[in-house]
């Protein structure tokens, strides 16, 4: 997301979506021999940062005052932790998802988007049906709820255009509301998670409507809805997306209100971290004012950005890794941001800058979430994923993120 002092018409080219080139996140998954190579290289590569454990689990506390730590006493009892599985990366999402069953409460695989009569369509052009079958049915199979995300992205693009005629008029949208609803009740889902982006501020009301009817008509069904926001820190937030999401009726009438705490630097801005905690924290401090507490699901990151310039390419913790170890890289550790970056220089003599995610500071996010006392959180996404963060969630999170030095 921007700065707040960026320019309001900043737009990310897909917010809140990675990209479906191969140099993106969860594209490749390797060979369990890679993995276990990886693995033994990460003891040198972690003695860097392995002090960052104890920064992590108490950045909550120094940061935002006031709150009890999360790993003092009992656990929150309904505190949700879900996966979202993009339709580019399913196998490899879905596969994660089945080796870690046990830590997750539930998976939004993204496999579905808007037509423009309202209707709901697979995301078939980039993934087979056959495909989507089967991971549905790993995930299925493997007991793990699935609330399937539907957006109005399409060939590597939003269509604002599309929802608004849709929301705008009563026809299209009852027939968008009962298509959502038969989506949910047709295959068993436990309801449905909506990722409607690129809205404008004259959209606020109707969107907020179409949110309201959708949720009496899910819940009169037995179904759940989640709604994704983009993280602000006011009304009015960074620009015109922001404030056509109202974080307050939209919280009153959805089950979830899932935040997009990311990208607050992204491909096109400056290097920088992709989620600082200290914004993450200011985030969710407005958040609790306007959405009840525990329908807030906090979004957190598992990629980065690997920058020239203003000109950063996604990668995966899997690839970060990888070329922090092939240049020699020393990777540092910020203590505002609680985030990792490195810095290298390529074979043509360029110098690239790499802020990226791993599983201490997706820990330091999970904690505060913990310490506001809101409904949980979510990864987006899984597949190339530091391995180790999944000790951060379930029950016996907490017990792993204060155990001392993971090397």
């Amino acid at each position: 997301m921007p700065h707040e002092h960026a320019a309001t018409d900043e737009r990310l080219s897909l917010p809140g979506v990675l990209p479906r080139e191969s140099a993106g996140p969860g594209t490749r998954r390797d060979s369990s021999d890679d993995r276990r190579g990886r693995r033994a290289a990460r003891s040198q590569y972690r003695v860097a940062v392995v002090a960052v454990v104890v920064v992590a689990t108490t950045a909550a506390t120094v940061l935002f005052g006031g709150y009890r730590p999360w790993h003092v006493g009992s656990r929150a009892p309904a505190f949700q932790e879900s996966v979202t599985v993009p339709y580019w990366n399913l196998a490899a999402g879905s596969q994660a998802l089945v080796a870690h069953q046990r830590v997750v409460t539930g998976a939004s695989p993204w496999i579905y988007a808007v037509d423009d009569r309202g209707g709901v369509i697979s995301q078939t052009p980039v993934t087979s049906t056959g495909r989507v079958s089967d991971a549905l049915a790993r995930l299925e199979k493997a007991g793990i709820p699935l609330m399937p995300t539907v957006s109005n992205a399409w060939a590597g693009s939003w269509s604002r255009e599309r929802v608004a005629r849709i929301i705008d008029d009563p026809g299209l949208r009852a027939r968008h509301v009962k298509a959502l609803v038969d989506l949910a009740s047709q295959h068993g889902f436990d309801g449905v998670d909506i990722d409607y982006e690129e809205m404008l501020a004259q959209d606020r009301a109707a969107f907020t409507a179409f949110i309201q009817q959708l949720a009496t008509a899910l819940h009169a069904k037995h179904k759940k809805l989640a709604v994704d926001v983009f993280a602000k820190t006011t009304n009015r937030g960074y620009d015109q997306r922001n404030v056509a999401q109202d974080y307050a009726a939209l919280g009153a009438a959805a089950d979830q209100i899932r935040i997009m705490a990311y990208d607050w630097h992204w491909s096109s801005s400056a290097a920088g971290p992709v989620a600082p905690v200290d914004w993450v924290g200011s985030v969710l401090r407005y958040a609790v004012t306007q959405i009840p507490r525990g329908k807030i699901i906090l979004g957190v990151p598992t990629y980065g950005y690997d920058w020239v310039g203003t000109s950063g390419q996604l990668v995966s913790w899997v690839q970060a890794f990888e070329l922090s170890r092939r240049h020699k890289a020393v990777v540092h550790w910020d203590n505002q941001f609680q985030s990792p970056w490195f810095t290298y220089t390529s074979a043509t003599g360029r110098r690239h800058t790499v802020w990226f995610e791993n599983a201490y500071s997706s820990s330091a996010k999970i904690a505060l979430a913990r310490s506001m006392r809101v409904g949980g959180v979510y990864l987006w996404l899984v597949g190339n994923e530091d391995d180790l963060i999944w000790k951060q969630l379930g029950p016996s999170g907490s017990a792993s993120a204060t155990a001392g030095g993971r090397t």
